[in-house]
């Protein structure tokens, strides 16, 4: 695969995010993709497959109350296959205070 190819699923990948299409984020993955998840908190971790990924991202909206969204920081950059894409999270989760 070129940069050409790389850079056009990126951006596949950043628009289904955008877009909150899931099902299309999770197509454009191979079947043995692994997705390493930064942080602590219930998502962190090794994901393993397409649909383990999935179902972090609908985890993800569920907590979030739908509000989850990834916003690109940058264009997609590109050497051979291999494509970086910055971008921030922005998730929204209510607190409840009990009394």
């Amino acid at each position: 695969m070129g940069s050409t190819t790389a850079l056009r699923i990126a951006r596949q990948y950043a628009d289904a995010v955008s877009a909150k299409d899931f099902a299309t984020v999770t197509g454009l993955f191979a079947d043995d993709i692994v997705w390493h998840q930064p942080g602590n908190n219930r998502f962190s971790g090794t994901h393993r497959g397409a649909a383990a990924i999935g179902e972090m991202f609908s985890g993800m909206m569920t907590v979030t109350d739908g509000t989850f969204a990834l916003e690109p920081t940058m264009e997609p950059m590109a050497n051979g296959s291999l494509v970086a894409a910055l971008s921030t999270s922005r998730p929204s989760v209510t607190a409840w205070r009990w009394r």
